[in-house]
């Protein structure tokens, strides 16, 4: 299970510090939301912050992109230093342009669904991706509860990459023969807590985005232990 925190949900301030801290407590990467303002009605951060991110740890940093016009940024994004680029099938006609140019770059493909998005909309592009990003909340603001739906939704994806038997690469290569690929991940963002991690585990998570929940925790490492203990039990 992957454990990744939200930085949206840290103390600014001490953005640093907060990164260093999650890092010594055991997260997998680091999770970056940037939202438009069009898209989801909020304004988060920007190119600079990510480029600070990347100055600061050499933790795989997944950013997650809520916004219109994706094939206009996708190139900054890579530069700026993402390991993966998450956007959304709902915000851009120009989905294959987006994924070949992040294959180029060999860098992470990520497809998002919202909540209200079939689970059918990603089933043509299942084969050229890494990821697929399920929003477990509305996005656009932290702190929501998880909805609860959301549980089918993971199951209904996991039984569709199961059927299609899909594959993604194991590591970014575009060199590595079909034997290196392993299966697209499921990822979970919103609402993530110990109290519903297992299920969605259960159901064919496996990689949790995790803000509120982590960032209001006075020891992120105990947090992140208590994340695991909990997925386990499951």
């Amino acid at each position: 299970m992957i454990i990744e925190p939200s930085i949206i949900a840290c103390q600014f301030e001490h953005l640093a510090e907060e990164v260093k801290k999650v890092e010594e407590g055991g997260a997998d990467m680091i999770h970056v939301d940037i939202m438009d303002g069009h898209f989801v009605f909020n304004i988060t951060i920007g190119f600079p912050i990510l480029e600070a991110l990347n100055r600061t740890t050499e933790m795989y940093l997944d950013v997650h992109y809520m916004g219109y016009n994706v094939f206009d940024y996708v190139e900054r994004f890579v530069q700026s230093g993402a390991d993966c680029v998450n956007f959304h099938c709902e915000a851009t006609e120009n989905v294959d342009d987006v994924i070949d140019y992040l294959w180029k770059a060999n860098v992470h493909v990520g497809l998002a669904l919202n909540p209200e998005t079939p689970i059918s909309m990603v089933e043509n592009y299942l084969h050229r991706v890494d990821t697929i990003l399920l929003m477990t909340v509305n996005p656009g603001f932290g702190g929501q509860p998880f909805i609860e739906e959301s549980f089918d939704r993971i199951e209904e994806l996991r039984n569709l990459i199961n059927f299609k038997r899909v594959r993604k690469r194991k590591v970014v290569s575009m060199d590595e023969d079909l034997d290196a690929f392993e299966e697209v991940d499921i990822r979970v963002d919103g609402g993530i807590s110990d109290q519903n991690i297992a299920e969605c585990m259960r159901r064919g998570a496996t990689q949790f985005v995790v803000g509120s929940h982590l960032f209001k925790q006075p020891d992120y490492k105990a947090a992140i232990e208590a994340l695991r203990g909990a997925g386990k039990v499951g």
